[in-house]
């Protein structure tokens, strides 16, 4: 994704869990390590829960961080298992990938006129 006004792209990743925990990671390039974000959980419209693991705080979100959520009445694990790199495409492969799904819709298409 890109920083609110900026043209560099970082990554993220969020980890769903069947036990309704979740882990957020944060991978390289975001310009303000978690400085002008609030980082947490709320729920639907109108909110009135919510959790803050961080608010504007510089520094609560750098590179390679993961902060995980527990469901109340689960166990979180004292210790994360060894942290991945967010998988991301370059910009050639995304190329590719976008010619692809087109040429199929293309195929497809065409099927469907004939």
């Amino acid at each position: 994704m890109r920083h609110l006004g900026e043209v560099e792209l970082f990554d993220f990743q969020v980890i769903l869990y069947d036990t309704n925990n979740f882990l957020i990671q944060l991978g390289e390039g975001e310009p303000e390590a978690g400085a002008g974000a609030t980082i947490g959980i709320e729920n639907q419209t109108p909110s009135s829960i919510g959790l803050d693991y961080a608010c504007e705080t510089a520094d609560s979100m750098p590179a390679n961080r993961g902060v995980l959520f527990c469901a109340p009445g689960n166990i979180c694990p004292a210790e994360l298992p060894e942290t991945q790199p967010v998988p991301t495409l370059s910009v050639a492969s995304f190329l590719i990938l976008m010619l692809l799904i087109a040429g199929v819709g293309v195929v497809l298409l065409g099927r469907r006129v004939a």
